[in-house]
């Protein structure tokens, strides 16, 4: 069925000590378009300096990426954690003056701040103490919010996307179809979440099975961040996910992080293969809850 709709784009602006934040932008907002995108004909679309510039010549780096980008985008997702970024000549940071630029234009942004714990070796103190005071310079233009990990990221990001949309919205005079239900819009945004993070562990599981690995170190590494985002999700007191869904889910936690034990014997290839069989069984059973979650 063809409809008509509406196209609003959002730019990831962050340095690149967030690499798991800038996928999970696109993750979320992947399942925000699978949750709205019928019943409002909107749809949001990431946009990322490395997979929407082009390697033009003739200015300043961020000022190309700021003609080719900034001007088309409806909004900024900003996430940092213990850097700024490298200075522009203009601004501390390409991120920052991304930032600034869309402020000037009053256009929508949304920013994040990581409190998760760090290394203090692994901290550059002149990046971290541009960082405070830009934070600083910040917590007096609006609002921030920080983070504790990446899945109460994801949790934040989905609940202000809907917001976010509907001022931009709003600004050029368009009203949208709103759904009075939002404990059920966000119940539904979280079992999107679910399933797109169950789509992408079974593509990269299959792809590193396939690949005939010479170790289990990938597998067990994809297994692991499958495990860690599920964790979260299983937490959540006000997602309507049956006691039935929890135990199951809980369950294919367990029996990932037993596989994180699994060692590679001299025996034929018996305890290579039965790796991958066991891992092969738990993406199938994961991707059993998740299909009955949307059937909740």
């Amino acid at each position: 069925m063809v409809q008509k709709g509406l196209l609003v784009r959002g730019l990831v602006a962050s340095p690149g000590d967030v690499p798991k934040e800038r996928q999970a932008v696109t993750d979320v907002i992947v399942a925000w378009n699978a949750t709205h995108s019928w019943d409002r004909a909107i749809i949001i679309e990431p946009v990322k300096w490395e997979s929407h510039s082009v390697p033009l010549q003739g200015d300043r780096p961020q000022s190309l990426i700021n003609k080719q980008l900034l001007r088309k985008c409806d909004f900024l997702v900003g996430v940092f954690w213990t850097r700024l970024g490298t200075d522009t000549g203009v601004a501390p940071s390409g991120t920052v003056e991304e930032i600034r630029e869309f402020i000037a234009e009053k256009k929508p942004v949304l920013l994040y701040f990581s409190d998760q714990p760090v290394a203090p070796g692994s901290i550059d103190p002149a990046q971290w103490e541009k960082l405070q005071a830009f934070k600083k310079e910040m917590r007096g233009a609006g609002l921030q919010q920080d983070y504790s990990d990446v899945n109460d990221f994801r949790l934040s990001l989905f609940r202000h996307l809907t917001d976010v949309v509907n001022r931009t919205v709003s600004n050029v005079g368009l009203k949208i179809n709103e759904n009075d239900n939002a404990k059920s819009n966000f119940d539904d945004g979280i079992r999107a979440q679910l399933a797109s993070i169950m789509s992408r562990l079974s593509a990269e599981w299959e792809a590193e099975r396939d690949s005939e690995p010479m170790s289990l170190d990938d597998g067990k590494f994809i297994l692991a961040n499958a495990r860690d985002q599920l964790i979260g999700f299983i937490s959540l007191e006000n997602a309507s996910l049956t006691d039935e869904v929890k135990r199951q889910l809980k369950e294919s936690v367990k029996n990932i992080k037993q596989m994180q034990r699994a060692q590679v014997f001299l025996d034929g290839g018996k305890s290579f293969n039965e790796f991958w069989e066991n891992g092969d069984l738990i993406v199938k059973e994961l991707s059993e809850t998740v299909a009955l979650i949307g059937r909740v």
